[in-house]
């Protein structure tokens, strides 16, 4: 059976069968079961509304014993006239008259464009958390408190940039303990690094560098 959609309205609490858990419990079941186009089994036409079973069947998929499975028809086909039921020595097809009024067009498009918007979503969150983990997997951590994030790209780059090794490691140095002291305020430590920027002015002054001096200066 294709996946579909079936609305319940809350009168059905109000309908005479409601209380009897036997046949609510039946008649809801046919109601999903009920294709809502016509279709063949076995040479067979099944008529729009309707589906093929037997009280087995019925019986094995609703959990009711087979009497109570014959009893639940009774009142649902002649009481209540819910049900039309043609039987053969095969088999039997439970035709559920006005099964428009449980069909939700609405409802079903509704629900489908919900759940596609959650993937949409769902699939959105973890393609960027992926790519923050990649990131985050790639850069490694220099400085003595080892708090300073770089990649090895971004670090051949300032090398670079700071023409040796040691002018380099000297402008680690200063961000790491800046960070240390005041905090991580930087997205983005490599751009800090960079040219022109406080921490290289600082590395290129020409008194001797003295780490802890005023860096604010250079913010």
């Amino acid at each position: 059976m294709t996946n579909t959609w079936r609305k319940l309205y809350s009168k059905i609490i109000d309908w005479q069968w409601y209380k009897n858990p036997n046949t609510c419990h039946l008649f809801i079941h046919c109601i999903l079961k009920a294709r809502k186009e016509e279709s063949k089994w076995q040479g067979i036409v099944i008529p729009k509304n309707s589906f093929i079973t037997s009280l087995n069947h019925l019986s094995n998929e609703t959990g009711l014993t087979i009497r109570e499975v014959r009893t639940a028809l009774k009142n649902l086909s002649k009481c209540d006239k819910e049900l039309t039921i043609k039987t053969t020595n095969r088999y039997t097809i439970i035709t559920v008259e006005n099964l428009h009024i449980y069909q939700s067009k609405n409802l079903e498009e509704k629900t489908k464009n919900d759940m596609q918007a959650v993937m949409l979503t769902t699939t959105s969150k973890e393609c960027k958390k992926h790519v923050s983990n990649n990131k985050t997997k790639d850069k490694k951590l220099y400085g003595e408190f080892s708090n300073v994030k770089l990649t090895e790209e971004e670090y051949s780059k300032l090398l670079a940039i700071y023409e040796s090794e040691k002018r380099l490691k000297q402008g680690v140095e200063i961000l790491s303990t800046y960070l240390a002291s005041k905090g991580d305020k930087y997205k983005n430590h490599y751009a800090v690094l960079g040219k022109h920027n406080w921490v290289y002015n600082k590395v290129n002054q020409t008194s001797p560098v003295r780490l802890g001096e005023n860096y604010n200066a250079f913010i």
